[in-house]
């Protein structure tokens, strides 16, 4: 699909509603599906780029692909009630997507 623009705003606007729910966003509750905290749950208490990403290689459609998604690229901290935690956002999986 081409990047975002007049001829394509349609399917990206299905690709975002659809995408939205699995995004790992703040206020989200998350469970950690692999790495060191693998099972763990909590609240997504903070959601952003992590600073080590490629992202200079991306076309225009990868990256906006990329910021709809939230995952490749960002990480999220997580607050369990006892500890908190940052991991990858590939790492977790919203517990109850709507």
């Amino acid at each position: 699909m081409a990047a975002i623009n007049s001829d394509t705003l349609d399917a990206w606007q299905k690709l975002a509603i659809t995408l939205g729910t699995t995004r790992p966003s703040i206020g989200k509750r998350v469970m950690v599906k692999r790495g060191k905290h693998a099972a763990e749950v909590g609240i997504v208490t903070w959601h952003g780029h992590n600073k080590f990403a490629d992202w200079n290689h991306l076309t225009d459609a990868q990256y906006h692909l990329r910021e709809l998604a939230g995952r490749w690229g960002y990480r999220v901290q997580i607050d369990t009630g006892t500890e908190k935690f940052f991991v990858d956002a590939d790492n977790v999986e919203v517990a109850n997507p709507q």
